[in-house]
């Protein structure tokens, strides 16, 4: 089954964000339980910001 357009538009800023928070950890540059935190907590905030977010 493919998603609607809804679906897809909905997700391609999630995915964008998503991206962003992993880029933002710097994983290729710091040892590996550093950057492991940073994106958790980085995808919690963001996980978050969706859910108070209308219409998600």
């Amino acid at each position: 089954m493919r998603p609607s357009g809804r679906t897809l538009a909905l997700r391609t800023p999630s995915i964008e964000q998503l991206t962003q928070a992993i880029e933002d950890a710097r994983p290729d540059t710091t040892p590996t339980l550093i950057p492991l935190h940073s994106v958790t907590a980085n995808v919690l905030r963001i996980k978050v910001d969706w859910s108070h977010t209308p219409g998600r």
